[in-house]
C-alpha cells in the first residue's frame, strides 16, 4: 500500500447499458485512465462468467470485492415481478438484472478470494450485517447499510460485534425501524471507528438518486464541487475525507458515485440515457480522485 490513502473504481459507479458488456479488463482500462490506484469488484454478469470461466485473470489491482444487492434477485424473481422480501411493499427491482444470479455471485466471489489469497494480497469482501445468504467469505467487512435490514445497532455496538467496517456515508444516514438514525452523525461515527482501528474501508457516496430518481438542486451542487475547475474543499464532504486520511493507518476510499447521478448533475452528456460520452465520464472521475488527494 502507498503512503497515501488508496482511491478505488467501484464497478457499479459505471454501470449503464452502454457498459452492460464490460469485463474485468474493460474495468481495468477505466480504472487506469480515471488515476484510481485500485478497484473494487462488483458481481456484474460479464465480470461474474469471466471470474469463473476463465483462468487467465487480470486480477492484481483488485483490492477488494462487493457482495450482491439481493438475495432473493434471481432472474425468475426479477422478471416475473416477485415482491422482495427485503422491501415487503416493493417489488424486486429490475436493477438487480445487472447483477449475476445470486449463487453465481457467491461462487465468483469465493473464487477471486481464493486466487487473490494465492497472490498474498490483502483482500476482503465488502458484505451486509445480516443473516440472509450474500455467502461465507475469508475475510468479510461489514457494510454499514441500516434501512432495508433494520440495523439498530448504536456506533459503539458495530464497534463491539465487528472487526471490520466498511463505512457508506450515503446509507449511515439511513433511519431504522423505529425511526431513529443510529449512524447519521457521520463525523462522530468515523472518528470512532478510526479510533479503534474498525473502518476498513470507506464507502465515499455523498448523492444518490436511485430512490428519490431525481437529483435536487442541492445534489448537484455537491457533485459540481467535487469536478469541474472550481472544486469545493471547505464542503461537509471534503471535511469527512479530510478526516479518514488524518487516520494513523490507510484506508481505502471507494468512490460510489453512480453515472447516473453525473448525468443528472449535467457532468456527463448523453444520448437516450444510452450513449455516454465515455470521456466525460473518465474525466470526471478523474477529477473527484484529484479532489480527495487535495483534500
Amino acid at each position: 500500500m502507498s503512503k497515501e490513502n488508496p482511491i478505488v473504481y467501484s464497478y457499479l459507479s459505471t454501470a449503464n447499458l452502454s457498459s452492460i458488456h464490460w469485463n474485468i479488463n474493460h474495468h481495468n482500462q477505466f480504472q487506469q485512465e480515471a488515476t484510481y490506484d485500485a478497484s473494487e469488484l462488483a458481481p456484474l454478469w460479464p465480470v461474474v462468467l469471466q471470474l469463473l470461466l476463465s483462468s487467465d485473470l487480470p486480477l492484481d489491482s483488485i483490492q477488494s470485492g462487493h457482495v450482491h444487492f439481493n438475495p432473493y434477485a434471481s432472474p425468475y424473481n426479477i422478471f416475473t415481478r416477485q415482491v422482495d422480501p427485503l422491501r415487503p411493499n416493493q417489488k424486486i427491482d429490475l436493477y438487480n438484472l445487472g447483477l449475476a444470479s445470486p449463487p453465481l455471485s457467491v461462487a465468483a466471489l469465493q473464487k477471486l478470494e481464493q486466487l487473490k489469497a494465492r497472490q498474498d494480497q490483502p483482500f476482503f469482501i465488502a458484505t451486509y450485517p445480516t443473516l440472509h445468504d450474500y455467502g461465507t467469505y475469508i475475510n468479510p467487512a461489514i457494510q454499514t447499510v441500516l434501512g432495508v435490514f433494520d440495523v439498530r445497532l448504536t456506533p459503539q455496538e458495530w464497534v463491539k460485534k465487528y472487526p471490520q467496517i466498511v463505512a457508506d456515508t450515503y446509507h449511515m444516514k439511513e433511519s431504522v425501524g423505529d425511526g431513529s438514525t443510529p449512524l447519521a452523525n457521520l463525523h462522530h461515527v468515523l472518528e470512532l471507528f478510526i479510533h479503534h482501528h474498525v473502518l476498513t474501508e470507506l464507502h465515499f457516496q455523498p448523492v444518490r438518486s436511485v430512490e428519490s430518481n431525481q437529483l435536487d438542486s442541492e445534489q448537484i451542487t455537491i457533485l459540481q464541487g467535487l469536478t469541474g475547475y472550481y472544486p469545493d474543499y471547505t464542503s461537509p464532504e471534503a471535511q469527512l475525507l479530510h478526516l479518514v486520511k488524518s487516520a494513523d493507518y490507510l484506508i481505502p476510499i471507494v468512490i460510489e458515485i453512480t453515472l447516473k447521478d453525473l448525468i443528472q448533475a449535467g457532468i456527463v452528456e448523453t444520448k437516450n440515457g444510452f450513449f455516454v460520452n465515455w470521456n466525460q465520464v473518465i474525466q470526471a472521475h478523474a477529477q473527484i480522485a484529484d479532489f480527495i488527494r487535495r483534500v
